[in-house]
């Protein structure tokens, strides 16, 4: 069976489509449990080009991240008919992205007919949103086909992106207490208006709308960034967390400096960028 070429621009072969195996991610994706439901797309330009990247890495880096996820997606054809179709991205194969064709091989083969498409997806708090020039149906029949997209656009979905820390730019909130004690917690996520903490089992967890000052967020090569925490949610820890409660805090009153070098270390965990070296100071975009 051959592919089936669609719309315009040049694209992988029918001979180099047929020798891609199947997608190493695909089972957990189609285990991930998710309910589909056509996901709107966003038409503002100006709001598609304020979030866009085009660096070839965070593209690829945003595309894995939907892959990983098993996340929703869905293709919207530029012309209609065919309605959108929903799926899922399987993988990433020689630069191109392998989607789920689903159950309906009819309405896949009208997508794929149909030419170019936005695709758009949900992720955590993100929506993410692509245009392809062309669709093919893979040999298989089971999947479609599009080149890697040249920029991607992550739409926030919240006040502001919200990251989770980690190697190599682990966090923690050191918060002081009334009797000028203090303790150290680990920080789950952060974003330039508010910071999640991981609280102990064992510990009492404190009324919804108190306030600690003079506390600060540490992360190795960043200096301390001093901060005022107020608590404003209280819930269990997420899949893939250690256990204990979740302590979500809005930064209360942040002065301009302490709101940049928030922003400075939220991009730079968003952008995968490596912590600063020793003495330097933090870029800002």
């Amino acid at each position: 069976m051959r592919a089936a070429r669609c719309g315009e621009g040049t694209g992988p072969s029918a001979e180099a489509l047929r020798g891609l195996p199947p997608p190493k991610g695909s089972a957990r994706a189609r285990q991930a449990g998710f309910s589909f439901v056509s996901i709107d797309l966003e038409s503002s330009r100006a709001l598609l080009e304020r979030f866009s990247v085009t660096a070839r890495l965070e593209v690829r880096a945003a595309i894995e991240d939907l892959v990983r996820a098993g996340a929703p997606i869905t293709l919207h054809p530029a012309e209609t008919p065919p309605e959108p179709f929903e799926s899922r991205l399987l993988a990433i194969e020689r630069e191109t992205i392998l989607l789920e064709a689903g159950s309906d091989a009819r309405h896949a083969h009208e997508i794929a007919r149909a030419g170019p498409a936005t695709v758009v997806g949900l992720l955590d708090r993100l929506k993410l949103q692509f245009e392809t020039t062309e669709l093919f149906v893979h040999a298989s029949g089971s999947m479609l086909v599009c080149p890697l997209p040249r920029r991607v656009a992550r739409i926030q979905r919240r006040d502001a992106y919200r990251v989770r820390p980690g190697a190599p730019r682990p966090a923690q909130c050191v918060l002081r207490f009334a009797d000028h004690t203090q303790r150290v917690y680990a920080v789950l996520d952060i974003s330039a208006t508010g910071v999640a903490i991981k609280l102990d089992p064992s510990e009492a967890p404190p009324a919804i709308g108190q306030r600690w000052q003079h506390c600060r967020i540490e992360a190795p090569g960043y200096p301390a960034i001093p901060c005022e925490l107020e608590a404003r949610f209280l819930g269990d820890s997420l899949s893939g967390e250690a256990a204990g409660a979740r302590l979500g805090c809005q930064f209360v009153r942040p002065p301009p400096e302490v709101q940049r070098a928030l922003q400075v270390y939220v991009m730079d965990v968003e952008r995968g960028r490596p912590p600063p070296e020793p003495g330097a100071t933090p870029a800002c975009s």
